[in-house]
């Protein structure tokens, strides 16, 4: 059967055959316009994602190297600070904490910080002057220890003994510009006094040694707890880190190290008593670890008290 279409009718179908193509073709266009933002943002994805990696993998190699540098320094150092240490122990004569090479300015910087520090009250409530007529340091450094206390004795006299040059310059110029009269500082070192020195050495009331001992190599301690003995008339204070377990037939009678540390713990005690003749009361009490400067623990408060003067 022929359908015959009125001109009307075929107008129509021919404009509207015309729409549905034009209308297919703007889709497939605007598809592959879509496909083709989509697949540029996939890859301007991807050229981010390569720089970033590619960044990270750069900046984590210059890591590693930079960390292997670090590894390698923080290795150099442990080994050198190893070999110090050893060296320390072994030589009698070699100085770690450079104690003799520190310039003035090390003495001034240490004498501002430590002038005023608790450690000092802490001392003055252990020192009993009495009716002592002399008092000594050992280590005194340039006075922050025993300056202010020279000042509230002022009928006693007070010396102070230190290895370090520029710091006794230092103390004495302090004492005279604090016009302190009873108070003098010399450099001496009491580890390598002669006997001689000592019969004709000065007497001392009371002694103090306040982490002075502690650096002291153990082929000069008895020369040091000699001196002790051999010049102090009533008192020794000494405020160190000690050990009161140690036998008096150890190989670390008198100094057992701490490791990595330029410091020795021994038994004063022990070491006093045997090196003195003369009959002595005693009196120990434990530093608080806010009060002992050198760290480490393990400090001491050891007063002796002899029965007998040497005068």
């Amino acid at each position: 059967m022929n359908i015959v279409l009125s001109t009307e009718e075929s107008s129509y179908y021919s404009k509207s055959s015309r729409l549905t193509h034009i209308s297919f073709k703007s889709l497939r266009y605007t598809f592959k316009v879509l496909v083709a933002r989509v697949m540029s943002g996939v890859l301007g994805i991807r050229q981010r994602l390569n720089l970033k990696i590619g960044s990270l993998i750069s900046r984590s190699r210059i890591e590693e190297k930079f960390l292997g540098r670090i590894l390698l320094e923080s290795l150099v150092v442990r080994l050198t600070h190893i070999l110090k240490w050893l060296r320390f122990l072994i030589n009698p004569k070699f100085d770690y904490m450079g104690w003799a090479r520190s310039t003035t300015h090390d003495s001034l910087s240490r004498y501002a910080i430590n002038r005023d520090n608790p450690t000092n009250f802490f001392l003055w409530d252990r020192i009993d002057i009495g009716e002592s007529k002399s008092v000594l340091e050992i280590g005194s450094n340039s006075g922050n220890r025993i300056i202010d206390f020279a000042k509230r004795n002022s009928a006693t006299v007070f010396h102070g003994y230190d290895i370090n040059v520029p710091a006794i310059e230092l103390g004495n110029r302090l004492v005279e510009s604090e016009k302190i009269t009873n108070l003098r500082f010399f450099v001496k070192d009491v580890s390598n006094l002669e006997f001689n020195d000592l019969t004709n050495h000065l007497r001392y009331d009371v002694v103090i040694s306040w982490a002075t001992l502690i650096y002291v190599h153990p082929r000069k301690i008895q020369a040091v707890i000699r001196f002790l003995v051999e010049c102090t008339n009533k008192r020794i204070i000494l405020i160190e880190q000690q050990s009161l377990s140690v036998p008096k037939l150890s190989v670390f009678r008198y100094g057992m190290p701490i490791f990595l540390q330029p410091t020795w713990k021994r038994n004063y005690l022990q070491l006093i008593s045997l090196a003195s003749k003369r009959k002595f009361n005693y009196n120990i009490c434990e530093v608080p670890e806010e009060i002992w400067n050198p760290g480490g623990g393990g400090a001491l408060a050891l007063v002796i008290d002899f029965e007998e003067s040497l005068c």
